[in-house]
């Protein structure tokens, strides 16, 4: 990708210094001001990105600023004219130009901007406006906090000025404001520190969270990740955390991150298990998108979608280490970890797009299907987070493998942090390819031709045994037994969702009969065989079908009583499960020690 910037002359030094005022944050309003000292052109042009990283779809948060207005060092009121959805211009600008705009912030589920009278939270690609001539200048953002609210930021600090190196960095570096609990560590050689906003409010904990468990939990993932590595990016790392119902979800960031959750995270320990899930998955991509960054992606270009074929690798990847990691530190039991894994993968077989679309094609399409998925999504795309990750599982074992245990998906990614340390420079298919080349010991291109370019789904069960597992049903499920109720179970095809109380169609698989029967998605399912539909229950009134029974559903289609007949197809009650060999061979039982051991071998 190459940007092209007009720049303006550069004589007398040019500098940016934004300052954020929230004395409307109850109000959910932030004001800023963006000061552009010695600008030497008669216009100056300042643009909002139209999106933010770590989410890849258009978000265009220049729908939420209000005013925007603009002076001189005089005082004199400049002229400001808006020539695209995202762009400004500001007339006679020559000198010091003082940009001030106020903008709603109301938007916490995607972690971009939120203001209330208990915080206000800034995900900067979505709150400071930029010049692009001065893009990789120094800057500093001064927060006036209100009464006794505190800055949290992983950018380093003189005072209650934050100072960054860019206009990149700055926008890669979320800002917490407000009422939060903290806490720190030092973790080989490296400051963790965590700000958990919200959770005082929202647990039955008059305390909140116990923040001390929470730090012993990240010492642990941040050990295991820092080994496989080798080191860490950085001197000093930041979790922001949201308590809040109905949010959930995480972003990476340069040298933090912002994740979420709910307050039963803190009840209830399998809830905790996909909370610490979250956090292993975004410490992860300190290396995996933000150390090293794929081909597409760097320099970012605020203003459009930025196209790469390889968030297979940087989510898909990590989506696999997120909870390897756990399992690897004893965070979560070998077979919980193993049940999951099975269930990721089994989602992935019967999922109708994967023999449509490539994990290449679902990275790029990110901006367009991915984002904005249909109800027809599982019949055409695949997920390269879901997908990616039995494809990195399956790599995993292929290098094993290949190498006779003497290399693995480790070896991979500490070779892609030695050979592209920072993000000046993008690696490319090619690149991650000779990494796993490299380590393989052999060519594995027949791999990313069947499996990454290609549409064929991993060979789970023909790797499992590098690693001393095997993929398949227990040999004492009844294989012969023709009779329904033991063997089988009846497949409409259909996804549901609950609608007070009611069974609405979200999804229709292509491969069930209900597909071929004409269901379609916001169809309200009533009846089964005359017996009436609660909820999404489908399972408990197909259960008493005998062989060969037709289904009659009734539904409602627009306010319509409708009917359809169908046949359903039979699949085995049996899931296939990953599970540990028997009887392994001594190799096996390395692999597997050395796969998932507690702390693993230095790759």
């Amino acid at each position: 990708m190459i940007v092209m910037w007009i720049v303006a002359p550069l004589g007398r030094a040019q500098s940016v210094a934004y300052t954020v005022r929230l004395h409307d944050a109850r109000s959910q309003v932030v004001e800023i001001e963006m000061l552009v000292r010695g600008w030497e052109a008669e216009t100056m042009d300042v643009h909002l990105p139209a999106w933010r990283p770590g989410k890849y779809t258009i978000l265009d948060p220049a729908a939420t600023v209000r005013t925007i207005t603009a002076t001189n060092a005089a005082g004199t009121v400049l002229d400001v004219h808006q020539y695209a959805k995202a762009s400004w211009r500001v007339s006679g600008s020559r000198g010091d130009v003082r940009v001030t705009y106020r903008l709603y912030a109301n938007s916490l589920g995607d972690r971009t901007r939120h203001a209330d009278d208990t915080h206000a939270f800034l995900s900067g690609s979505t709150v400071f406006l930029y010049v692009p001539e001065l893009r990789d200048r120094p800057l500093t953002v001064d927060v006036e906090t209100p009464g006794r609210w505190r800055v949290a930021c992983g950018l380093e600090r003189d005072g209650r000025v934050l100072k960054a190196a860019s206009y990149d960095d700055l926008v890669d570096s979320p800002i917490e404001v407000g009422l939060h609990e903290f806490a720190e560590r030092t973790v080989e050689g490296v400051r963790f520190e965590v700000a958990v906003w919200g959770a005082t409010g929202w647990t039955d904990r008059a305390e909140g969270i116990n923040l001390a468990r929470v730090m012993d939990d990240i010492e642990k993932i941040a050990k295991e990740q820092i080994r496989l590595f080798g080191g860490f990016p950085a001197s000093r790392y930041l979790f922001i955390v949201h308590v809040a119902p109905g949010i959930g979800g995480g972003t990476e960031h340069l040298n933090s991150t912002v994740c979420q959750t709910r307050p039963e995270t803190f009840e209830d320990e399998k809830a905790y298990a996909r909370f610490l899930s979250l956090l292993s998955h975004e410490l992860f991509h300190t290396w995996n998108v933000k150390a090293f960054r794929p081909a597409g992606l760097v320099p970012y270009d605020y203003q459009k979608e930025n196209y790469t074929t390889l968030l297979w690798v940087a989510e898909g990847i990590t989506n696999y280490y997120d909870t390897l990691t756990l399992a690897r530190t004893g965070q979560v039991r070998e077979k919980d970890y193993l049940d999951q894994l099975s269930g990721t993968i089994r989602g992935e077989m019967d999922r109708p797009g994967g023999k449509v679309q490539s994990l290449e094609g679902s990275s790029f399409e990110a901006w367009t299907k991915f984002s904005r998925p249909s109800p027809d999504s599982a019949n055409t795309t695949v997920d390269f987070y879901s997908r990616g990750e039995v494809t990195a599982f399956a790599l995993d074992l292929a290098i094993r493998r290949a190498s006779g245990g003497k290399a693995s998906l480790d070896t991979v990614m500490r070779l892609m942090w030695e050979r592209f340390p920072s993000a000046t420079r993008a690696y490319t298919t090619a690149d991650f390819m000779r990494a796993v080349h490299d380590a393989a010991g052999e060519d594995l291109s027949w791999f990313y031709e069947a499996h990454i370019r290609g549409t064929a789904m991993p060979d789970v069960a023909g790797l499992a045994g590098s690693v001393g597992l095997e993929f398949g049903t227990k040999t004492d499920e009844a294989k012969d037994d023709e009779s329904k109720p033991k063997a089988t179970r009846a497949y409409l095809g259909l996804r549901l969702r609950d609608e007070g109380g009611l069974a609405a169609v979200s999804g229709v698989l292509e491969d069930g009969p209900a597909f071929a029967a004409g269901v379609i998605a916001d169809d309200v399912l009533l009846a089964v065989n005359g017996r009436r539909m609660r909820g999404t229950d489908l399972d408990a009134r197909l259960k008493d079908l005998a062989d060969g029974e037709t289904v009659r559903l009734t539904f409602f289609r627009r306010e319509e009583l409708r009917e359809v007949y169908l046949e359903p197809r039979w699949k085995p009650t049996a899931q296939p499960t990953l599970r540990k060999v028997a009887k392994p061979s001594e190799d096996q039982t390395a692999g597997f020690a050395d796969w998932l051991g507690k702390g693993g071998k230095t790759p």
